[in-house]
């Protein structure tokens, strides 16, 4: 029996009926809080001393442009990969203008009209992996008044990864976010 193209046609069709062409659904994306929790931010035992400023201004924030919504793995020395299905909930220099707030707030140091006024670029918010995951986070800070620059330096936090997964990676994230944060409001009040 020949079977001419007219009759494989619709047999072909068929077939492909048949088969499911549709891709495989793209993973979840996992939505991470990097907002470290307020007792963080909490002033250092004995912190209060002669030397502490009145009040700190606090100035432009802003993040530098390697540090996105997406979450940064650090691979190699020199090599960084950014993840796609793990971002970063809230802009990272949003959330660190309001750690500092609250940290200057708690030091009771915030104040609208100051003299001393306090500048923070965030230039690295990334997971290092490697034998021991952790979160690193380095801030610049410029803090300067009328007599002229009192801090210009780089504030590093590192926190390990505690838990696998991007639960763990957000928390230590947070976490090295507030060491550093704690680190430029320590060095600007006592300066």
């Amino acid at each position: 029996m020949k079977l001419s193209h007219w009759t494989l046609a619709p047999l072909g069709l068929l077939a492909l009926a048949c088969v499911d062409l549709k891709p495989a659904p793209a993973p979840p994306i996992h939505w991470l809080d990097l907002n470290p929790p307020a007792e963080a931010m909490a002033p250092a035992e004995g912190s209060a001393g002669s030397t502490t400023r009145d009040s700190v201004s606090l100035g432009r924030v802003a993040a530098s442009e390697a540090v996105t919504e997406r979450l940064m793995r650090r691979t190699a020395a020199h090599e960084v990969r950014y993840d796609d299905y793990s971002r970063w909930a809230e802009d990272p220099a949003q959330v660190t203008r309001r750690a500092l707030e609250e940290a200057l707030y708690r030091q009771r140091s915030l104040a609208r009209a100051s003299t001393l006024r306090l500048q923070v670029e965030l230039v690295q918010l990334e997971i290092a992996g490697g034998a021991e995951s952790a979160a690193a986070v380095t801030l610049i800070a410029l803090a300067e008044d009328s007599s002229g620059v009192l801090v210009d330096r780089r504030f590093e936090g590192r926190a390990v990864v505690s838990e696998p997964g991007a639960a763990g990676e957000a928390e230590a994230a947070a976490a090295a976010l507030a060491a550093a944060v704690n680190g430029v409001v320590e060095a600007v009040i006592h300066n």
